[in-house]
């Protein structure tokens, strides 16, 4: 059962990046499953007692020798085209292929009535599985010559010029028997399309949405350090002032002691090592609902949603303390003192204060742990942002500023 589901993620996995020959490969096999199916429905109604009188004898010698036919040719299309490498006649190889293809299927149409849902099956959800999976421009002119075909099999089947669903043509349409297996043979022939279709619509979009989810995850991360990226952790702080008003909201910019000569002494392999460190402490450090993030080179915030000044200090000590008791070595073994300088500030929300306004003023104390020997931990108070002052100016003002 597990070698089953791993193999099925596997094939969904690879949906979206197969070649055009291995595209063919699966039209081989979609189309050699249709075939046996409708051979073997066919031979099976024949044979029956009660339901070979509804099959014309004639039309379905016809159909087991046309399908046998068309189907060789498919192969031998398809092997020649396994063997030959010019990239240009592929393509064209592929089209006539794919018509092929289509030609079998609506010969299919032809014999049992165009009026299923087969063949609406057939008509829209082959091209549009196709198009995933192969070039554009080769499904939608197959797809094209396609409908061409069925518009004029339609006309001279409504002309009369055609008998509609020959292979049931002794049936009387008003025998009620007839009519049940007539619909029984349409869902028989109509189930492997439909499952084809379903299947495989199901696992292209299933490997979008892991894509698109991988994207996004990509987007918000680090790559070197799996924690949130600069961007991710702005927009945090942005969506936590415009929050509910009064809320303290603390940052904590912390920078990596004496880094450039941790990648100069030991190379960067070690420096990106340390880095990784860094955010392993410091992530086993922070609580649950706090957002740690990887600020730019060897410097990390902390964003603390409703967290008090003497809090959000506690946990910069906190940190502070875990990085210097950490045994990091290079790669030969030398000890490496890896301590950072913290910066801190804190905020309310709704009073008007900015992003910008809290990183300068964590910047700040983080200058000044730097000045004080690094591996310290200072504190910055964010200043009131300055607004405009929009009081309107008296008659004496206005007079005093003319000239």
């Amino acid at each position: 059962m597990a070698r089953s589901v791993a193999w099925l993620k596997q094939f969904r996995r690879s949906l979206l990046r197969l070649s055009i020959r291995n595209v063919l490969l699966l039209q081989i096999v979609t189309l050699s499953v249709l075939v046996l199916s409708w051979t073997l429905w066919c031979i099976f109604a024949s044979q029956h007692p009660l339901l070979g009188q509804y099959i014309d004898k004639n039309y379905l010698k016809q159909f087991l020798v046309v399908i046998p036919v068309s189907y060789i040719i498919f192969m031998l299309l398809c092997a020649y085209l396994f063997k030959q490498c010019d990239v240009e006649q592929e393509a064209d190889l592929v089209f006539w292929v794919i018509l092929l293809y289509e030609a079998i299927l609506i010969y299919c149409g032809y014999l049992s009535g165009l009026f299923l849902m087969q063949v609406g099956i057939v008509a829209t959800g082959l091209p549009i599985i196709g198009i995933m999976l192969a070039p554009i421009r080769i499904i939608v002119r197959a797809w094209g010559y396609g409908i061409l075909a069925l518009s004029l099999l339609a006309v001279t089947n409504g002309l009369g010029w055609l008998p509609y669903a020959p292979l049931y043509r002794g049936a009387p349409l008003a025998d009620p028997q007839f009519l049940k297996f007539y619909l029984i043979s349409s869902c028989f022939i109509s189930w492997p399309i439909f499952l084809a279709v379903i299947g495989m619509s199901r696992f292209i979009f299933s490997e979008w949405r892991l894509r698109e989810k991988q994207v996004r995850i990509l987007s918000q991360r680090d790559a070197l350090t799996g924690l949130y990226n600069r961007r991710e952790a702005s927009q945090y702080v942005e969506k936590l002032l415009a929050g509910r008003s009064g809320t303290p909201i603390a940052i904590i910019l912390l920078d990596i002691d004496w880094f450039k000569s941790i990648n100069d002494a030991h190379g960067h392999l070690v420096g990106d090592r340390a880095l990784k460190t860094v955010a392993d402490i410091i992530s086993a450090e922070v609580r649950e609902d706090d957002l740690l993030a990887r600020f730019g080179g060897e410097e990390f915030v902390l964003v603390l949603a409703d967290t008090s000044r003497a809090i959000a200090l506690q946990i910069a000590e906190r940190c502070r303390e875990s990085l210097e008791r950490c045994r990091f070595t290079s790669d030969r073994g030398m000890p490496i003192s890896l301590t950072a300088s913290f910066g801190v500030t804190v905020a309310l929300s709704g009073d008007g204060f900015r992003l910008d306004d809290l990183l300068r003023a964590a910047d700040r104390a983080l200058y000044q742990a730097k000045m004080q020997g690094r591996n310290c931990v200072q504190y910055q108070m964010t200043r009131a942002p300055t607004l405009p002052n929009m009081t309107p100016l008296t008659a004496e003002q206005l007079a005093g500023k003319r000239p």
